[in-house]
Formats: C-alpha cells, structure tokens, sequence
C-alpha cells in the first residue's frame, strides 16, 4: 500500500528569503522608488503621484521585506570587511596595542561593523 503523502501546515507567517539575487533586486527596487519619491517630493509633486509610488513600495512588501532582503545580502557581503580594508587602505586602521575605533553607524541593519575586530560604536537604524 502506498504512503500517503502529508499535508504540509499552513504558513503562520511569511517566508525568510533565502535568495540572494531575489535580496539584491528587492533592495535595489527599494533605494531607486525611495530616490524617485525623493526627488518627486523636491520637485513639488503631487500627492497622487507620492501615494501612487508608495502603492509601488508597498506591492514588494514595502520597509519590512526590504530591510529582510538587506540582511540576506549583508550576510553575504559582509559590511564590516569593507570597512576594515578600506580603513586599512586609507591608514586609518589601529595597530595592535591602539585603542579601537569609535564607529557610529547610520542605517545600521547588522552589528557587524560594531563587532568588528577593531570596531565598537553606536549603531542607529533611522527609520525601523
């Protein structure tokens, strides 16, 4: 006889993504609508062309999904690596036996650059 298959549980809450180059287009979607809401807000637009670019952020799952998708392309890309070899390019990166840097992170989606070999500071998310 044949094993009857299960029936999978219905989904509490939405899926994680998992897919960087799905993270990557969202986060990419993300910055061009919220530069093109910037620039119609500069530009004296009206507020049905502002509520219909916030339909448009909200229809890919609106800050929420995106904020998701960066932290998927962030684990992949790590932040704090970039930071460090650009500092060490620079010379700005302490030697051994220096105090460690003072780092204050803007739009701080991850602690990756506050636990850093050399890096303790204050992160900030702006708008969560």
């Amino acid at each position: 006889m044949p094993r009857r298959k299960r029936a999978k549980p219905a989904q509490l809450a939405p899926r994680q993504l998992k897919s960087r180059r799905l993270a990557r287009k969202i986060t990419t979607s993300f910055h061009t609508l919220m530069k093109e809401r910037s620039e119609l807000e500069q530009g004296g637009a009206s507020e049905a062309q502002l509520s219909e670019l916030d339909a448009r952020i909200e229809s890919m799952g609106g800050r929420k999904v995106y904020q998701d998708a960066s932290l998927v392309s962030t684990s992949f890309h790590k932040v704090s690596k970039w930071v460090f070899s650009e500092l060490t390019r620079l010379g700005l990166r302490p030697s051994k036996g220096e105090p460690n840097l003072q780092v204050f992170e803007v739009g701080a989606i991850n602690t990756q650059v506050r636990t850093g070999e050399q890096g303790v500071g204050q992160l900030m998310d702006l708008v969560a």
